[in-house]
């Protein structure tokens, strides 16, 4: 039993409510307010413009920092972002086509034309356009002595040697 006060000043109704409709009312309730909050929600993140420009994507199987916030599963890159790798590696999709691979306990800046590495290894896989810089040296793919480049834009090979390997910035 319930007892509710009326419109009337001083007017109270009796209602005969089970435990079971009251429960139901409550769950109607809660339920109406979370919808109404994603939809505010859905529309204040449609309404807030990104700033800067959108470089690529990062991918880790794990938690990662970008920028200083924590971040699970993946995010979107913009030119200068920070990110920090914990315990495992994370995968970077630039929109020039370039793909980075930033080792478990790394930390590098990424921009759209090169990537500054602070800490840790990477690996980068279809250079497209872009230059790695770690501990003062600048690395830059594809440019041959002579003026050449190499094939698909990537390291030089060493037919001597039967490896690949990058030329000397200059």
């Amino acid at each position: 039993m319930a007892v509710y006060l009326s419109r009337g000043v001083g007017e109270f109704q009796r209602q005969d409510r089970t435990i079971e409709e009251e429960n139901e009312v409550k769950i109607s309730k809660v339920l109406i307010v979370m919808a109404a909050l994603q939809v505010m929600t859905a529309v204040g993140m449609a309404a807030t413009p990104v700033t800067g420009n959108v470089i690529g994507k990062v991918v880790s199987g794990d938690a990662f920092r970008l920028n200083g916030d924590t971040v699970i599963s993946n995010g979107t890159l913009l030119d200068g972002a920070v990110i920090e790798t914990a315990r495992t590696a994370s995968s970077v999709q630039l929109s020039s086509g370039t793909r980075l691979s930033l080792s478990p306990a790394s930390r590098a800046k990424v921009y759209g034309d090169r990537m500054i590495l602070e800490e840790g290894e990477t690996r980068i896989e279809y250079v497209v356009g872009f230059h790695l810089e770690a501990l003062g040296l600048v690395i830059r793919p594809g440019v041959r002595p002579g003026g050449g480049s190499s094939p698909a834009g990537g390291p030089v090979p060493d037919p001597a040697q039967g490896r690949r390997s990058f030329p000397k910035a200059g």
